[in-house]
């Protein structure tokens, strides 16, 4: 069985809301919430240096912005 989706990477820090992920993109980073559900079977590949430190002190440098619709 082959799953298609796009890929997603990021981690997602709500300890107080329930998450669920729906989809089969894969995930990569981490998910902290009071409860997570991957109803979509979704592959979620943590990424293990984010155990010591999730967060980066200093400015936030956003990676890339458009407005096309495309």
């Amino acid at each position: 069985m082959s799953k298609v989706g796009s890929a997603s990477s990021a981690v997602v820090y709500s300890p107080n809301a329930p998450i669920t992920m729906s989809g089969t993109a894969a995930w990569y980073g981490a998910v902290i919430g009071s409860t997570v559900l991957d109803s979509g079977g979704a592959a979620i590949h943590y990424d293990s240096a984010l155990q010591n430190n999730f967060v980066t002190v200093g400015n936030f440098n956003p990676t890339g912005l458009t407005w096309s619709k495309n």
